[in-house]
């Protein structure tokens, strides 16, 4: 979305992702925060577009005792920015519901602000002053939006009666990822997954689809789950996102398998979007939120032998239409198009 908004000459303001939880032990996720740990040594630099200030500070875990040094750090790091702020109108966008916003709002005070909430935060585990920081969120005048059907309804079961809520999915580089569309392949061999890589997946259900097919993890794994992948796991450290494309063009197919849970009943993750981008088959399992979308995707609830099954059966399903339909619904999909769905709310709601 910041794209969108430097395409248009806005300067844009990105604060890197701060923390949402206490340590769970003294020394691990310490460690992790102060050296970004926890997912060994893989990382990726992008390029970061002209007109694009990114604000990398080292803040503390949001809870309201460590508030007002987290308030302190946040001035300090806006103030060289200020003078430029204070020349136009400020929109801040937050997908945190975090006391950082709040106080963002208070530092900065935008014309307008809004809260997309992308996560089930009624799933635990979660930090309580992240609920009660939500709670003072949603009952401000920020503008409410949300990724799925799930957040959207939980939004509004949480805000004030008559409180809009509008719902804003991920979007897709549709440019980009299409050109990973080769066509229809002789034969459906190899599976593809790339994205962060954790216990959020079915590793079982890929573990076991690569004693069959050759399967591709592209990402960052967290190393809590290293040792449950199987050794016949192709894994490709990531890669900028201009660099993805011809990675992805390898792949005859794609498998997005989530673990259902409270938390992923609310996910639908951009890279469902990027997937159809490219025209290629894409299997899926645990998410309700890509339901809606079985006209153009593969359900495999989960279950190998449905998976295989289906696999099996792709020289039949796939035709040319069927990519054709997956490229037309994620041109829909494509930032232009989530941008104006944006500016839409954001002209409703005043």
């Amino acid at each position: 979305m910041a794209n969108e908004f430097l395409k248009r000459d806005y300067p844009v303001y990105f604060v890197e992702r701060l923390p949402q939880r206490l340590p769970t032990t003294p020394f691990s996720d310490l460690r992790q925060w102060l050296f970004k740990e926890g997912y060994g040594n893989e990382h990726v630099i992008n390029i970061t577009p002209a007109n694009l200030e990114v604000l990398g500070f080292r803040s503390l875990p949001p809870v309201q005792w460590l508030r007002l040094i987290n308030r302190t750090i946040l001035k300090n790091a806006f103030a060289p920015h200020q003078a430029t702020l204070q020349q136009g109108n400020i929109l801040l966008i937050s997908y945190t519901p975090t006391y950082t916003h709040i106080d963002l709002a208070s530092l900065l005070q935008p014309a307008q602000s809004v809260y997309i909430s992308v996560h089930n935060y009624d799933a635990p585990p979660v930090l309580p002053d992240l609920l009660k920081a939500e709670a003072l969120i949603i009952n401000s005048d920020t503008i409410l939006m949300a990724d799925s059907a799930f957040n959207v309804a939980r939004l509004k079961r949480l805000a004030a009666l008559g409180k809009p809520v509008y719902q804003l999915p991920p979007g897709v580089d549709y440019l980009q990822f299409s050109r990973a569309n080769t066509g229809i392949p002789s034969q459906y061999k190899s599976l593809c997954y790339f994205g962060g890589i954790g216990s959020h997946m079915d590793l079982e259900l890929y573990n076991t689809l690569a004693e069959t097919l050759e399967v591709t993890f592209i990402g960052v794994t967290d190393t809590k789950v290293k040792h449950l992948l199987s050794p016949r796991i192709k894994r490709v450290p990531p890669v900028p996102a201009r660099e993805l494309p011809a990675l992805l063009a390898s792949a005859d197919m794609f498998g997005i398998f989530y673990k259902k849970s409270p938390y992923i009943d609310g996910v639908i993750p951009a890279k469902f979007f990027e997937c159809l981008a490219t025209g290629k088959p894409l299997l899926v399992s645990g998410m309700d939120e890509t339901k809606p979308y079985s006209r153009v995707v593969y359900e495999c609830g989960n279950n190998f032998e449905t998976a295989l099954n289906t696999i099996a059966s792709l020289p039949n399903t796939e035709t040319l239409g069927q990519l054709s339909s997956r490229q037309k619904l994620a041109r829909t999909a494509c930032w232009d198009n989530r941008y104006d769905e944006l500016m839409t709310a954001l002209n409703c709601a005043t």
